[in-house]
């Protein structure tokens, strides 16, 4: 991969078997969920067996317990009830990959989660604490050049800092939320071309016109972006 930039996917979230073979087939890395936001033994398991299959790093993708709102609602939680959700849904997804034969390689919040880190210092620490002590061994994945990074990596944590593919950036550590009129990119075009100006000279637009230089190492698709089968080829040929 060029720039040494690891493409990923969040799977196992409620699409067909059909996609996410399609959608592994494309990736380096894929953010499978663990029965909070989505997901179940089944579509765990699957994830799990195509991660193996294809030689792709799988990782854990804990969320809120909220399939309703998708895990993308915050809600309150204390910092206790942060980590018995991690313990709980990560500990449940290394158990099948255990019996499958892999090992996790790393861990990315879902939605509501990946942002209250951010913004939530105690949320941050339960966080950070609880990976260090239980996994110390798997790399955190999280908004590039966030508190998050920041924290973990004067923890002397593994880190791989994430940008999104499809998603606009309002500033350099803040997303256009979803509810936001062009939030999330459609137009393969636009997020193919994202890409190749990052490749060219390190710069990623923010909506309002301008650039900033982000040091990623993970370039994450949606697997729910229309023609994402096909944009994730387009990545793929781009970074090899």
């Amino acid at each position: 991969m060029r720039k040494n930039i690891d493409l990923s996917c969040d799977l196992g979230e409620d699409e067909t078997p059909a996609v996410t073979a399609a959608l592994m087939r494309q990736i380096t890395s894929a953010n499978i969920a663990c029965g909070g936001h989505a997901g179940d033994l089944q579509s765990m398991q699957r994830c799990l067996r195509l991660a193996k299959r294809y030689g792709v790093k799988a990782g854990a993708h804990p969320g809120l317990p909220d399939k309703n709102g998708f895990g993308r609602i915050p809600s309150s939680i204390t910092p206790k009830e942060f980590k018995t959700l991690l313990c709980s849904q990560i500990t449940c997804l290394e158990t099948l990959a255990k019996n499958e034969g892999i090992r996790l390689h790393h861990v990315k919040l879902h939605g509501a989660l990946y942002h209250m880190v951010e913004t939530d210092g105690a949320l941050r620490k339960a966080y950070l604490t609880c990976l260090a002590h239980f996994w110390p061994r798997l790399s955190i994945r999280a908004l590039t050049g966030g508190k998050v990074i920041q924290s973990a990596t004067r923890r002397r944590l593994s880190v791989s800092q994430e940008i999104f593919a499809d998603r606009a950036y309002l500033a350099p550590l803040t997303l256009l939320p979803r509810s936001e009129p062009g939030a999330v990119l459609n137009d393969p075009k636009e997020i193919t071309a994202r890409l190749r100006t990052f490749l060219a000279d390190g710069a990623w637009p923010l909506s309002n016109g301008a650039f900033f230089r982000p040091h990623a190492s993970t370039l994450c698709l949606h697997g729910d972006t229309p023609g994402a089968i096909g944009v994730l080829q387009k990545l793929k040929k781009m970074l090899s």
